[in-house]
């Protein structure tokens, strides 16, 4: 049978409707108008390269918009975004900050996770941006785990379960499309996919007492869509080598027929080493269509995107994608636009954005967040301080931020009045220098996101603990201070965000008294 132009185009367009990409700069640069009109992709993610000031992402959400009425779209783009608060959050944190997932299990109160959300998603939906890839409902029971970490809940699955199921009611009252994930889990891994291709060697039993025990639950609250995970399950898929999102076992045995979730499935990056250096990205998401995925995202380089659509057409079109399947992942997110209202317009109010009642929800969890670890006594404020902010080398790529000024030193020279300041690398300082330096303060207060096992800094730290009060504030990983010895106070903040950092030097000058109890046990 010959083949029309206008089932060829029809088919195109199809396909297209099924990718989420990603592009750089703060405006609709040539190379995502080609995949608008030409391609007619479904959704666009946005990071902080696309990001400056809300008044520039409005414009860029309604640009884009502008650019797929243009293209004949008949729905809306989907406008994506991986704005999860905490440490892995895009929208600039001078604009708009809200604790992320672990500082919230720290208050043992899930309605806390509603708030936030509901928040979040309102804020997101002022902005143009409709989908919001978050909450991450992966239990983070691996201290080792490099990548979620903070990002989760906790490390207890019930506990994980409330607050995500809090949360998703929270997206959901707020109108926002919402994405809970790494379906079937990454909590309980020591690699990080976005480098290499993790395994998880659980049976079934433990998968469905830990690992699968939140998106059961999101699954019964309606979930909007869930995200899949790059990481291989041995007890899922017997040939040890396919990833969860490449797995039919997985996507369909497991998550539509035994678990029963019919809505939107869709990929984690197919740019991520876990796939493109294994599979590779255009082979990959023919793969991951044909095990059931629904929506595929490719977020950087328009090479990998155009051969990953190509890819897809030319399998769709010799039939190695059924058409059935390809109509079915279509009405999916045809069905979830209509359902949660997407327009073309977006309501761009300015006024309900990161509002002061906003604001004051974000500081009322800061200060209930903060975590004691080690208690110890506490300072006055005209104590002369040693503040160190120890360089991050364990920062991934999906934290896609950066820190700039520390806000430990802003923080400590509004607090105390003599204060020395000194960003440390763990991996490479003069120990003479540091001597010289503490030999000068009356206490040490040292700020840690992460640091490399074995760190000859927290030994020579342990010793000068000896000497004079240290003072350690975990900035992110919480299981950090398990490598140092003597230390007087060790707290935890969960995230480097102002208000939590200001809630914990209060916390060490007697000021005010915290109320987070850790989501995991940080001493062995």
């Amino acid at each position: 049978m010959e083949v029309s132009d206008e089932m060829i185009d029809q088919l195109r367009k199809q396909v297209g409707k099924l990718f989420v990409v990603g592009f750089d700069g703060l405006t609709v640069n040539e190379q995502v108008k080609s995949l608008i009109h030409e391609y007619h992709v479904g959704g666009i993610i946005l990071f902080a390269r696309n990001l400056a000031n809300p008044e520039q992402i409005r414009q860029l959400t309604s640009d884009l918009q502008a650019e797929a009425q243009a293209a004949g779209y008949e729905q809306p783009l989907l406008i994506a975004i991986d704005q999860e608060n905490g440490s892995v959050k895009r929208i600039p944190r001078q604009y708009m900050e809200y604790p992320g997932a672990m500082a919230i299990g720290a208050t043992e109160q899930p309605s806390r996770a509603f708030d936030v959300a509901k928040a979040t998603g309102e804020d997101l939906l002022t902005l143009g941006i409709n989908w919001n890839l978050a909450p991450v409902l992966d239990v983070n029971n691996n201290p080792d785990n490099p990548v979620i970490n903070v990002r989760s809940f906790g490390e207890d699955p019930t506990k994980v379960a409330a607050f995500a199921t809090a949360a998703i009611q929270g997206y959901q009252a707020s109108g926002i499309v919402h994405s809970v994930k790494h379906f079937p889990g990454h909590g309980d891994t020591s690699v990080d996919s976005h480098l290499a291709l993790p395994h998880v060697p659980h049976g079934r039993e433990r998968l469905f007492e830990v690992e699968l025990k939140p998106f059961i639950e999101a699954i019964e609250h309606n979930v909007d869509s869930i995200m899949t995970t790059h990481i291989v399950f041995d007890a899922l898929e017997t040939d040890g080598q396919t990833p969860a999102t490449l797995s039919s076992a997985v996507m369909t045995d497991l998550l539509r027929e035994e678990l029963g979730y019919q809505g939107v499935v869709v990929s984690d990056c197919l740019e991520m080493r876990a796939i493109s250096t294994t599979f590779g990205v255009a082979v990959a998401a023919v793969r991951a269509l044909q095990a059931g995925v629904d929506m595929l995202i490719v977020s950087h380089t328009y090479e990998e995107q155009i051969q990953a659509l190509e890819q897809v057409y030319q399998a769709a079109k010799a039939g190695q994608i059924t058409t059935e399947r390809l109509t079915t992942a279509q009405s999916r997110i045809q069905d979830l636009i209509e359902r949660r209202n997407i327009t073309f317009t977006a309501d761009y109010s300015s006024e309900s954005f990161f509002t002061e009642e906003k604001q004051a929800l974000a500081r009322d969890i800061y200060h209930q967040s903060v975590t004691d670890v080690v208690e110890g006594q506490s300072i006055h404020t005209d104590t002369a301080v040693f503040v160190i902010d120890v360089i991050d080398h364990h920062d991934t790529v999906a934290e896609d931020t950066q820190d700039g000024e520390s806000l430990l030193f802003r923080q400590a020279q509004t607090i105390f009045s003599q204060v020395e300041t000194a960003v440390v690398d763990d991996q490479a300082f003069d120990e003479s220098t540091l001597r010289e330096q503490v030999d000068q303060a009356e206490a040490v207060i040292i700020g840690v996101k992460s640091l490399t096992d074995g760190s000859a800094f927290a030994e020579l730290i342990s010793q000068i603990a000896q000497q004079v009060p240290v003072y350690l504030i975990g900035l992110k990983q919480p299981y950090v201070g398990r490598q140092f010895q003597h230390i007087e106070r060790w707290i935890n903040t969960y995230e480097n965000s102002a208000e939590a950092v200001k809630t914990a030097l209060e916390a060490i000058i007697g000021r005010r008294e915290l109320e987070g109890v850790s989501p995991v046990r940080v001493e062995e």
